[in-house]
């Protein structure tokens, strides 16, 4: 899993230091990991109000939580920690951990919230950044197309963070297909690509398993679905 080693930069942690190649180079070294297995990830959905707005809400809400749920699930099972932070109305915060306990909290978690935050994803995102370390792996899932997070998720490349984006096409989610919503959604793509962010685009009745990849979701993202549907199910009445 190791794929090499680097000199030591602040915010490295300790248990990562190779102190072999360190005596050696007579400076601290620590172990670069291969990003695609090791990599921690710190999944972000946003559930800002306005990114979530129109008739359909629900269903674009229940789309996010389904592809964050599936990615969780995966990654977890590779033995690789996650952690979550949720922008509902209460931002709710869960730091990396591997394990089936963890995967029972997030999906605990995202059972239960709702499209009712207020904070943009920018000030999230800028918020998040002190709490991620060198070599993990920030995973957005939000219908936002305000340019300004993007540009803040860009400057965490310069810090050795990788990030992807599962982009919720929210015009289709309300049923628009119109000049502007093109044009709005265009731009947000264009931005993800300048700032060669890589992202899957989410729209209205996409198979998230054909969208995101098998490999990625593998054969339990339609189980993760169903259960994630059935805990935020409102109880039946006596």
């Amino acid at each position: 899993m190791v794929s090499t080693v680097r000199p030591y930069v602040y915010g490295d942690g300790i248990n990562r230091i190779h102190w072999l190649s360190s005596v050696r180079h007579g400076e601290l070294h620590v172990k670069e990991f291969d990003l695609e297995q090791a990599a921690d990830l710190w999944l972000m959905l946003d559930l800002d109000r306005s990114a979530n707005a129109g008739p359909s809400e629900s269903a674009a809400v229940e789309t996010g939580i389904s592809a964050a749920a599936s990615i969780a699930v995966h990654t977890l099972g590779e033995n690789r920690a996650v952690g979550i932070t949720v922008t509902s109305r209460r931002q709710q915060h869960l730091t990396p951990d591997r394990g089936t306990r963890v995967e029972q909290k997030i999906l605990n978690l995202l059972a239960n919230v709702q499209a009712d935050g207020q904070t943009p994803l920018a000030e999230v995102v800028v918020a998040t950044m002190p709490q991620l370390r060198r070599g993990m792996t920030l995973g957005i899932v939000t219908g936002s197309t305000n340019r300004e997070w993007v540009r803040a998720a860009a400057t965490l490349r310069r810090r050795g963070i990788g990030t992807f984006v599962v982009l919720l096409d929210r015009f289709s989610f309300e049923g628009r297909d119109d000049d502007e919503s093109r044009a709005e959604l265009g731009a947000m793509r264009h931005a993800l690509a300048e700032y060669d962010i890589g992202y899957h685009l989410v729209r209205a009745g996409d198979d998230l398993s054909t969208v995101l990849g098998r490999k990625a979701l593998g054969v339990r993202g339609s189980a993760i679905r169903e259960r994630t549907r059935a805990w935020r199910a409102p109880p039946p009445r006596a």
